[in-house]
């Protein structure tokens, strides 16, 4: 009986914890600025910023912003490799991190065709 008492207590605090009642109930235990959509939020703030700093007009900031996310998700997803961002910077970067180290707008361009041309197939 009690083995029955406590998955319905479980499943019970699932469904609050899923469907943000939970956190409505609970809402000093987790912190504003602590949660995931807060600091990528913030940190795209600052990005955006320094994009802007670096004259680039707030539209090309956010696309840039926007383009880098989605290669961030596709190298995540291992839906592009090592192979892409070697093909788009003659062999130097292996992964998008090493391929923005080097400050070669050149290869970010490629790497950006590269990717239209695979996408529009």
């Amino acid at each position: 009986m009690i083995a029955s008492a406590d998955a319905l207590a479980l499943r019970n605090l699932v469904y609050s914890a899923e469907s943000g009642r939970y956190w409505e109930e609970h809402p000093g235990y987790l912190k504003t600025n602590e949660r995931v959509d807060w600091v990528l939020l913030k940190n795209l703030s600052v990005s955006h910023r320094l994009l802007r700093e670096a004259s680039l007009s707030a539209d090309a900031a956010q696309a840039l912003l926007v383009q880098a996310m989605f290669i961030a998700y596709l190298e995540d997803r291992r839906i592009i490799g090592a192979e892409a961002f070697q093909g788009a910077s003659s062999g130097e970067a292996h992964d998008f991190e090493s391929l923005l180290d080097m400050n070669d707008i050149q290869s970010l361009e490629r790497l950006f065709g590269t990717l239209r041309d695979d996408f529009q197939r």
